[in-house]
This record gives C-alpha cells, sequence and structure tokens, in this order.
C-alpha cells in the first residue's frame, strides 16, 4: 500500500481519498492494488462542496481525511494521504479507526507491534509539517523501529532468561550377566585366547569412556598390563585377551572395573550436566552482552543520522 501511494506522490499526484475501500487485493497474484485517484483530479473547492452539499455523507468520507481537509481553504498536499495511511495502519491492528482522545493504540491489540504507534501519532499529527516528510520517510521508520524493537525484545529475553538446573539421568548399573572363554581364538585368528563378558544394560558412551579412563583416575590392578584401556567393547559384549591360567584373575578384574564405572558414573553426569548449565548461561550472557552492544550502536548511529 506504502509503494503504491509513493509511486503516485512520485508522479506529483495527490490521492487525497485514501480509505480501506480504495485498496483493492487480486488474491490470485496476492497483489494489493491502490485505486480511485478521482478526488485527485478535484480542486478543494470542489471537493469540499461535494461532501459538504451530500448530507449523511460528510462523516462517511471524511472519516480518514486529514485535518486540513475539513476546513475551507486548508492547504492540502501529500501530506494529507499520510495521515490517511496512519489511521488505516492503527485500524489494521485494532479494527478501529482513531478519533477523540484515548484512541484503542496497536500495543494494545498486538504487542509484538507496539513499535508502530510512535509512528502512527507521528502520521497523524494535526500539523502536517509534524508528520513523516514523504511515504518513503515513513518506510524507513518502519523498517528502523522493527529491527530496534526486535533487538530489545531479544535482548530482554536474554537477561530474563533462567536456565534451570539439570539432573543427570543416571541409567541402571552394568551388571555382568554370563561369559565365554575362547582359547584358540577361533572368532579372531588375529588375537590370541579371550574372555568375553555379556553386559547388561547396554552401556552408554559416557560409561565406557569412563571404564577406558579408569587407570588414570585410581590405582587399578592390571592383567600383566593390560587394564580397562585394553577391553573391547561390541554388541553387548566387552572381550580382554587372557591366557588360561590368567581368567581367574581376569574375571576378578574385570568385575572390579565394572564396579567402579558404576560408582563414578553418576558423579562423572553431574558433573557434566552443571557443565552444560554454565556454558548455557555463559552463552546467554554473551548473547545478551553482543545484542546490548548492537542496540546502543543502533540507537546511536539513527540519533546521528537525524
Amino acid at each position: 500500500m506504502l509503494d503504491g501511494v509513493e509511486a503516485a506522490h512520485l508522479l506529483g499526484v495527490n490521492h487525497r481519498d485514501l480509505k480501506p475501500e480504495n485498496v483493492l487485493y487480486d488474491e490470485r497474484s496476492k497483489t494489493l492494488v491502490v485505486a480511485d485517484f478521482g478526488a485527485a483530479e478535484f480542486t478543494e473547492e470542489e471537493l469540499y462542496t461535494v461532501v459538504e452539499t451530500k448530507p449523511g455523507e460528510r462523516i462517511a468520507n471524511f472519516q480518514y481525511a486529514a485535518p486540513e481537509q475539513k476546513v475551507r481553504g486548508g492547504a492540502v498536499d501529500h501530506r494529507a494521504d499520510i495521515f490517511a495511511l496512519g489511521l488505516i495502519l492503527n485500524e489494521m491492528y485494532t479494527g478501529q479507526v482513531p478519533s477523540g482522545t484515548n484512541p484503542r493504540v496497536i500495543s494494545a491489540a498486538s504487542p509484538d507491534h507496539a513499535f508502530l504507534d510512535p509512528l502512527v501519532e507521528l502520521m497523524m499529527r494535526q500539523i502536517p509539517a509534524d508528520r513523516p516528510g514523504t511515504v518513503g520517510d515513513v518506510k524507513r521508520q518502519i523498517a528502523a523501529s522493527a529491527s530496534e524493537f526486535v533487538s530489545f525484545q531479544r535482548l530482554n529475553a536474554l537477561k530474563t532468561a533462567v536456565v534451570p538446573a539439570t539432573s543427570a539421568d543416571v541409567p541402571p548399573p552394568v551388571q555382568v550377566v554370563d561369559l565365554d572363554y575362547n582359547s584358540q581364538g577361533r572368532d579372531h585368528p588375529s588375537q590370541g585366547p579371550h574372555l568375553q563378558f555379556v553386559l547388561e544394560p547396554k552401556r552408554s558412551r559416557e560409561w565406557i569412556l569412563i571404564f577406558n579412563s579408569l587407570s588414570r583416575r585410581r590405582n587399578i590392578t592390571s592383567l600383566q598390563n593390560r587394564g580397562p584401556e585394553t577391553v573391547r567393547f561390541s554388541n553387548g559384549m566387552a572381550t580382554i585377551d587372557a591366557r588360561q591360567h590368567e581368567v581367574e584373575s581376569a574375571v576378578r578384574y574385570f568385575k572390579d572395573w565394572v564396579n567402579y564405572t558404576n560408582q563414578a558414573l553418576p558423579g562423572e553426569l553431574e558433573a557434566a550436566a552443571r557443565k552444560r548449565d554454565e556454558d548455557e548461561r555463559e552463552r546467554i550472557r554473551r548473547a545478551a552482552e553482543a545484542e546490548e552492544t548492537r542496540l546502543n550502536v543502533l540507537r546511536l548511529a539513527r540519533k546521528a543520522l537525524g
């Protein structure tokens, strides 16, 4: 709608009778068309006389008219269209044409578009010189105000964001439920004799990481320099190389390693949860700081721009 009126103004044509009935919409092409420029051909005196001499129509025809259009001899230019556009913009959100004192404002109908209220107030100023100078000015202010308002909303959301403390979801402890011994390495010719343990329930990635790092965490007994880090996990099985005379020790050591891991897992998961919470709070703090800087720079730049 603004584009259409601006195009007319650039050609030196002022509509002077803008109202919703004169804005047509083509559903197929999704196009708005500003129509009925007939009033642009009349002199102000002719317009005033036509309206004045038709009782009952003056209020309807003048509902979107600027103050200068309602008095004889008023100087009417393109800013009368800007006044009408301000009324229409407000009506689009509130369903009401502003009139009288304390009219319903856009922020009351759509808080997300509250940034439009100051612009509408400018467009509806009684004195034409106090309104935006051109439709282009209106378009630029909408874009600038929207950007600043969105930035302010984002900043406010970041500053009020609460990161609830999360508790770790600790799975049930892993248990050794069965085992098998392969003395020939028949399943894996490249391997020597080995023990295979069947574990339940399914191990988490965190559980395996803790298990494999046990040797670095505490004084863990190893099987001839074969510690937890040498255990291979696959498909619910854990495999460790062990010769026949090492089987008893390997079973005992492996059960100890499993128990150590089960004990360490809750603390590790809680620490990881705390770290995630701290990281999220720091991310929010940095994002808020960046958004606040952006908002301040925008305001200073627009102030300098005038």
